[in-house]
């Protein structure tokens, strides 16, 4: 734990970090927030997380392939084989040059806004990152790189499964009764999953675009009502487009989470899981918390580091959900 003394211990103790982060405004992850509500956020107080757990959510057994191991363990005469969950840990380096400037310009009070907007910098990486992998999830496969020294080195691939594949449809020619059938169709699909209390119809910006002009073109007020998310069509089918996108670290190309032709229908009552694993840090009690951050002294440049680390661990419950191409034009 880094010592200091005097003004500065207000600004670098662990309580004046943990404060910070307490106070910091909630990120932007709509995709986290969407599959995995704070309802379905799971601590796990252990660096390992069960596959048993894990497939209970997804369906399928995850496979990690490199990066992490898999540990069998046998208790009660059972073996049960075991995640080892990678940190994301991100650091910054305030000087203490900086730190002097400050404090000889009479701006102390400035000294702990730096330090906040330092930590919320960590804070935001570190959900953006969360929200990558959620994004990724959904296509039954995270493939995240790692970070090395020399910069990015590769990949951690965990295989979560994939959704029920319905049978390609073209709705190119349907009138209104015609989608209603296949909407019907669909919310069956998703029904014999065993799970359909809260039943949502994800769709690519394609498919969206087709569904709104066919009942603006169609000019009926009573099978469509609108909402700031999408539309609820026939009293019945929540509909909402899916255009969310992301990128990789160290990769230029984009992802699109959701195909523009395609349909995602799953039950919002039944996402999955977001776990988070014990963190390897003493100074956090080895905690399982989405995010945690100290201060490190350094003296090779003086100053201090704020290491920032989370253990996160997306599990969709892919075995709940139904996806289906459909054809528009």
């Amino acid at each position: 734990m880094i010592k200091l003394f005097g003004k500065l211990t207000l600004f670098f103790s662990q309580k004046s970090i943990a404060d910070i982060v307490g106070e910091l405004p909630k990120p932007h992850t709509p995709m986290t927030d969407f599959l995995f509500p704070p309802s379905a956020r799971k601590q796990k107080q252990s660096p390992f997380i069960s596959v048993e757990e894990v497939k209970t959510e997804t369906g399928a057994i995850p496979l990690v392939r490199r990066g992490s191991s898999s540990y069998p363990v046998d208790t009660t005469e059972t073996t049960r084989t075991l995640i080892e969950v990678d940190p994301v840990s991100p650091s910054v380096f305030i000087s203490a040059r900086d730190i002097n400037d400050l404090i000889a310009m009479g701006e102390t009070e400035s000294v702990r806004a730096f330090i906040a907007e330092k930590t919320e910098l960590l804070r935001d990486r570190v959900s953006e990152t969360i929200e990558t992998m959620s994004r990724q999830s959904l296509s039954g496969k995270i493939n995240y790189p790692y970070a090395t020294k020399d910069g990015i080195g590769g990949n951690c691939e965990i295989e979560l499964g994939t959704p029920k594949t319905l049978k390609p449809v073209n709705l190119s020619g349907a009138d209104i009764p015609g989608i209603q059938i296949w909407l019907e169709e669909l919310y069956q699909a998703q029904a014999a999953t065993g799970a359909s209390g809260d039943v949502v119809f994800l769709t690519g910006s394609g498919l969206y675009s087709f569904l709104v002009n066919k009942f603006v073109a169609a000019k009926l007020s009573a099978p469509v009502v609108w909402h700031p998310d999408g539309m609820t069509l026939f009293g019945k089918y929540k509909i909402q487009a899916q255009g969310l996108t992301y990128r990789l670290p160290g990769s230029k190309e984009t992802s699109k989470t959701l195909e523009d032709n395609q349909a995602l229908i799953l039950d919002k009552s039944h996402t999955g899981k977001l776990f988070f694993a014990a963190l390897d840090d003493l100074d956090a009690n080895l905690a399982a918390l989405p995010f945690y951050a100290k201060p490190v002294e350094t003296k090779d440049p003086d100053g201090v580091k704020i290491v920032a680390s989370s253990k996160p661990l997306p599990a969709p419950a892919l075995s709940k959900m139904c996806r289906q191409t459909v054809a528009v034009a």
